[in-house]
C-alpha cells in the first residue's frame, strides 16, 4: 500500500475508532470539532508481514496485551505513557486495531513480566538477557477484544 492510501485508510479507520471505541471525549486528539481530528501514531509490530498479521491476531483475540521493546529503540522519541492511543497495522498497512497503554515499566530482559490480563509480552526473544527494556501493557479498544478469563484450577 502506498503511503497516501495507508494515510487515507487510517484516516478512516480513526473516525470510527473514535467512537465506537468511545474515545471522542478526548480532545486532546479529536480537538473540538470532527475535521480537528488527529489520528494517534500508527505502527506495526514487525516489517515481517506474517508477524505483523500474527500480532493483530493475537491482539483483536485477547491473548496479546504486552509488547517488550529494548530502550535503546526509542532513542530520541518519547516512550509511551499510561493512556497513550495507537493504531497498530497487520502486515499489508492497513490500520486493524485501536489499543489503550494501561502499564510501562522498564526491566531486564529475560525478567519475567506480570501480565495483568494474561497476554505475556512479545518482543523480547532477541535481546540478550540483562538487556533494558521497556514493557507495554495496552487493552484494545476499538474493536473490542473479548475478555479473557483466567483457566480452571
Amino acid at each position: 500500500m502506498d503511503t497516501e492510501g495507508r494515510d487515507d485508510a487510517i484516516e478512516q479507520f480513526w473516525r470510527v475508532a473514535r467512537i465506537r471505541g468511545k474515545v471522542t471525549r478526548l480532545e486532546l486528539f479529536v480537538g473540538q470539532a470532527p475535521k480537528d481530528t488527529i489520528p494517534p501514531p500508527a505502527w506495526s509490530f514487525s516489517d515481517d508481514r506474517a508477524a505483523a498479521d500474527e500480532f493483530v491476531a493475537e491482539v483483536l483475540a485477547g491473548t496479546r496485551t504486552s509488547i517488550v521493546a529494548s530502550v535503546a529503540e526509542f532513542g530520541e522519541e518519547p516512550v509511551p505513557d499510561v493512556g497513550d492511543l495507537s493504531i497498530v497495522l497487520d502486515g499489508g498497512g492497513e490500520p486493524r486495531v485501536l489499543i489503550r497503554t494501561t502499564a510501562v515499566h522498564r526491566q531486564a530482559a529475560g525478567d519475567s513480566v506480570r501480565t495483568p490480563a494474561g497476554g505475556g509480552p512479545s518482543g523480547d526473544d532477541d535481546l540478550a538477557p540483562g538487556t533494558p527494556v521497556l514493557v507495554e501493557h495496552f487493552e484494545a479498544i476499538y474493536p473490542k477484544s473479548p475478555k479473557r478469563r483466567p483457566a480452571p484450577a
